[in-house]
Parts: C-alpha cells; structure tokens; sequence
C-alpha cells in the first residue's frame, strides 16, 4: 500500500527518495513483491515507465521487501550480456554481471525495499534471438524476501515533476554519468541528484558509461557519428530522446542502434546519421529538441580514466 496521510513535500532532499519509491511502486502495482516483470521485447514505445530507456537490452524488473533476507539468482549466460542492478531506496546501487546466487538484506542494500533490474542483451538483427533472449529472462530467479504489503509515502507527484523537468534542463547542457551511479561512497552528490531525474536506473560506472548530450542545433538539422574500435568489453550503443527525454515514436520504429546492429563501414568504423536522407546507413530520425544518450557497456580502462572519450556527433556536410 501507499500511505494515505497528508500528502509528503517533495524538495532538494528528498527528491532521490520519492523518484526512486515512484518507480517501486510502479513495478508493485503490476506484479506485487518478489516477483518478475518481463519485458519479452524492446520496451513499448507507448509504454516508457522511466525516461531514457535503452533499446539494446530487454529488461526484467522486481521489486523486494527486504523486512527479510533474500536471494537473487543468476543463470550462467553462455557469454550474453546480463547484469544484475540493485537500487535502494536513495537510488545508491551495486550490479553483479557474474552468474550465481546473491544474498540481499536490508543491511547490505541500504533500506527495506530494493528494486532489482536485470538488462539482457538483444539482437534486433536476429529474428531468433528473441526467444534465447526471453529463455535467459526465464532462468532469473528470486527466493525469500518479506511478503509486504508495500509502505511507502504518498509523495506529491506534481512537485516531483516539477524537480524532474528542472534536472533535466540542467543534464541537457551536457552531462556525463561519472560519479552519478553507484554506492553512497561512490557517487557526486550533485550528479546523483541530477541522474535520478535524467537517467533513473543507470548502472554504476564499472558497469556503464553513459554520456547524454544534446547536439547546439537540435531543431531537425541533420548530424553524424562516427565511431571506431571503441574499447568496451561488452557493446556500445547510441539511443535519441525527444525534448523530454523519453523514446518518440517514428515510423520506421528506429530508434537506437549499436556496434552489432548497425551496418559498419568498409574499414571497421560505424557511422549513424541523424534525421537528413533517410536512405542512409543506420539512419535515426530526430524531432525538435532532440537529444542522446551514448552508452559504453563494460568500459575499459581508457574509458573510465579519461584517456579515451567517445567521438561527438557533429553537423552533417
């Protein structure tokens, strides 16, 4: 349940808080405590529950009473991509890309409910894929955990609005998600803030660097990216949000593309272009006010000292 007392003020403090028990309450609406929400293929245009959303994973969602300990369990992938995320209430979190079992409490995940995110890689390429894609889905599993009902606050939705829109004009100025993901002694405070708003859910950077941007003429001007030997242990992708952050729906039903989607170059290299001649190799159309985010699953270890930044996206010729 939702505490039905006077509605709780959302502000400066508390807004990591009332983002993250949102999003809880979301996935205890469908399917209660301690058990699965599938997406068995890329999340549902019409049906985005949280701002920039990957197109590269299928995502299982759970949400855990942690008033007792449970365990979490990880098949053995046959070397797909999988990760286990774990977010507490504060939006602090750990992941596990490892197969095996993992014990969680309120004492080691930080507060009594937890929302776990699983992300299985999907080859939108490969009519076949999906149902290898959906059978590691199946393997996940969860034992133990309290049984609820849910406790939460009543937070004021419309001033949790209001705190979102504001962090997420500050995160289209150009941000990167260093620092914004991960555990209480990991993160930037202030970058942890403005992710909740911009990219809530993001892995911490051993797992992911994101880097969400917006080009300086985002009006429908055509722009390009090219990109090579980008040193990730696992892939690269690149997703375009509209104005507000979330997935608009086009006609092509394009909307992402990474290095094993898209169609390389003739010398290994990947170029995406950006609204312009839709006939072009891996074409993504833009609308007003578009912006992006670029995802480096696995980074190396240029990646995460600085030594190697992705290439930017620049105005067509």
């Amino acid at each position: 349940m939702q505490r039905r007392c006077k509605m709780k003020d959302v502000n400066v403090s508390n807004f990591v808080r009332a983002e993250t028990d949102v999003a809880i309450k979301k996935v205890y609406d469908i399917v209660g405590l301690g058990t699965w929400l599938h997406n068995r293929a890329p999340t549902p245009i019409d049906q985005q529950n949280v701002i920039r959303m990957n197109r590269d994973t299928l995502y299982s969602g759970a949400v855990l009473d942690l008033s007792k300990p449970a365990t979490v369990i990880m098949p053995v992938s046959g070397g797909r991509y999988q990760s286990l995320q774990v977010i507490n209430q504060d939006h602090y979190s750990f992941a596990k890309t490892e197969p095996g079992r993992y014990e969680l409490t309120q004492e080691n995940v930080g507060s009594q409910y937890a929302y776990l995110i699983v992300r299985t890689f999907f080859d939108a390429n490969d009519p076949g894929d999906l149902q290898a894609t959906n059978e590691l889905q199946d393997a996940l599993k969860i034992e133990g955990g309290g049984t609820g009902p849910l406790d939460i606050l009543n937070w004021n939705i419309e001033q949790m609005m209001v705190a979102r829109d504001a962090l997420n004009t500050l995160a289209k100025l150009g941000a990167s998600n260093v620092g914004a993901f991960g555990t209480k002694e990991e993160v930037d405070p202030i970058r942890h803030l403005i992710f909740a708003a911009a990219g809530w859910g993001g892995l911490p950077n051993k797992q992911t660097i994101a880097v969400l941007s917006s080009v300086e003429n985002n009006d429908g001007t055509p722009h390009v990216l090219t990109a090579k030997d980008v040193p990730v242990r696992a892939f690269w992708s690149v997703t375009v949000y509209d104005a507000d952050g979330f997935i608009p729906e086009n006609d092509l039903g394009i909307y992402s593309y990474n290095n094993v989607t898209a169609k390389p170059n003739a010398d290994g290299s990947t170029t995406i272009h950006f609204g312009g001649d839709r006939d072009q190799i891996n074409y993504l159309p833009i609308t007003k006010g578009w912006n992006y985010a670029i995802r480096m699953y696995e980074p190396g270890e240029e990646i995460l000292d600085g030594s190697w930044t992705f290439p930017k996206i620049v105005p067509a010729q």
